[in-house]
């Protein structure tokens, strides 16, 4: 994966999302939020702490991000 942008806030994560730029992991609750994300659970190792995947559910999920929930759901 190749980190093209960084961000400070959690509205600035939302809105990146929004615009289809990318997925982070975020808490649950954060995610809640925003009822315009795609909120999908992640089942690997939760070690430390449990996280998902947020992205837009308004557009079509890109290659690159269908590969990532295939390799979770392998898990």
């Amino acid at each position: 994966m190749d980190i093209v942008a960084s961000v400070d806030t959690k509205d600035q994560v939302a809105m990146l999302l929004l615009a289809n730029q990318g997925v982070s992991f975020l808490p649950q609750g954060m995610a809640k939020a925003w009822p315009e994300l795609c909120i999908k659970t992640y089942l690997g190792p939760t070690d430390f702490r449990q996280v998902g995947i947020a992205c837009s559910s308004s557009r079509p999920l890109s290659p690159a991000l269908q590969m990532v929930l295939q390799s979770f759901k392998q898990k």
